[in-house]
């Protein structure tokens, strides 16, 4: 293990965590306005596409814990960075529902792959004592992206197609190759027979409900707030993109030494408050400027939450188990992104966006109770000091 934060290795990681995830948010802010100005496809058959995304990312995500665990991580990652840059090419040839289905969950599985090796990688390479500001940096590169990426992407498309768009998608996804041969790769192989419990990880089922729940919410905010902002007739979503990364930049550097210093309790609990100030804002807000000023809101929260519950979830397990614990943990992740897409979609079609949204709020509001109730109760219990 490293003992300086800013080691290569880490820095190269945060530099394709960012590269990645740029593409990811840059598409992933275009694609309800393609399908549905270019495919004709429909507020709740959007949801659908959207969610097929995560749902082969959580199919995947139990099955590389376990090759996480068992197999070089490099290998690994380079697999799913290839097949998540050639997903970009596969949309040039998809026009249907079904093709773009197919597409989306090709995608969801290299996501799956590479954010869970991805993870697990960056936290092998971290400063025990250092352990949550690591995350929360790492994540810092995430965020980035999600500011800059719509913003380009949603300017792009005035002087160019949404096939140059993938085109170019490629080529950046592709590139991160070339970064990751140089990343130090820690391997722990623990030998473990393919079963369920090698796969699952059920010491963290207790932590990630809370964060299954809380997710929903920020399903809804991917898939549905461009077209959100189009029924309220505000011009400039890009800067919701902004004011979303901002806040969510913001604690992430403050955020994980938070953490380091004071434990779990009070930074979920602020990140919960800040959440729901942010929905209900965002929702009742009567003009453009309180509409992107809600997001600074709503950023601050999951730029909290997120480090927080996967710094408690690292506390858990012991490093042989680390791969298995995070794609649990990330595949609760996934199931709480995708039922908030598939719910919102159809609720916004019977109900409007204002009362799909409403839910979210009823959604953070049983996250918050569960986290109190079972999570943080399990959390004290069964944390591991000073886990390698």
């Amino acid at each position: 293990m490293e003992k300086n934060l800013w080691n290569k290795s880490f820095s190269l990681l945060c530099s394709v965590n960012f590269l990645v995830a740029f593409t990811f948010y840059a598409i992933m802010a275009l694609l309800p306005g393609y399908l549905n100005s270019h495919v004709k496809i429909d507020s709740s058959q959007i949801g659908i596409l959207m969610s097929s995304f995560t749902l082969s990312a959580l199919l995947i995500r139990p099955f590389a814990g376990y090759l996480i665990d068992n197999h070089r991580k490099k290998l690994i990652l380079g697999a799913a960075i290839l097949l998540f840059a050639t997903s970009f090419l596969l949309y040039l040839f998809s026009a249907t529902f079904v093709s773009i289905f197919v597409v989306r969950f090709i995608q969801g599985i290299a996501w799956g792959a590479f954010s869970s090796t991805a993870s697990v990688m960056v936290i092998d390479v971290l400063p025990v004592e250092r352990r949550g500001e690591g995350i929360g940096l790492y994540g810092v590169f995430m965020t980035g992206a999600m500011a800059i990426s719509p913003l380009v992407s949603i300017f792009a498309l005035k002087f160019t197609s949404y096939g140059n768009l993938f085109i170019v998608s490629f080529f950046i996804v592709f590139g991160c190759l070339g970064l990751i041969l140089k990343v130090k790769s820690f391997n722990t192989f623990s030998n473990k027979k393919f079963t369920f419990h090698e796969v699952i990880n059920v010491k963290v089922i207790p932590l990630s409900l809370f964060i299954m729940i809380a997710t929903m919410a920020y399903g809804s905010v991917l898939s549905f707030i461009t077209l959100y902002a189009a029924d309220r007739h505000y011009n400039n979503v890009g800067f919701f993109f902004l004011a979303q990364a901002i806040g969510l930049t913001l604690m992430r550097f403050l955020a994980g030494k938070a953490y380091d210093r004071n434990g779990p309790k009070v930074l979920t609990i602020l990140s919960f408050a800040s959440l729901i100030t942010g929905f209900l804002l965002m929702i009742f807000s009567g003009n453009e400027f309180l509409f992107c000023f809600s997001a600074i809101f709503i950023g601050m929260g999951y730029g909290s939450l997120f480090p927080a519950s996967q710094a408690m979830i690292n506390e858990l397990v012991t490093a042989k188990d680390r791969g298995t614990a995070n794609a649990t943990f990330l595949t609760f992740f996934d199931t709480g992104v995708g039922l908030g897409m598939i719910s919102t979609g159809f609720l916004s079609k019977l109900f409007g966006f204002q009362t799909a949204y409403l839910m979210c709020v009823a959604y953070l509001l049983i996250a918050l109770t569960v986290f109190l109730i079972i999570g943080l109760k399990y959390y004290l219990k069964h944390r591991i000091t000073n886990a390698l």
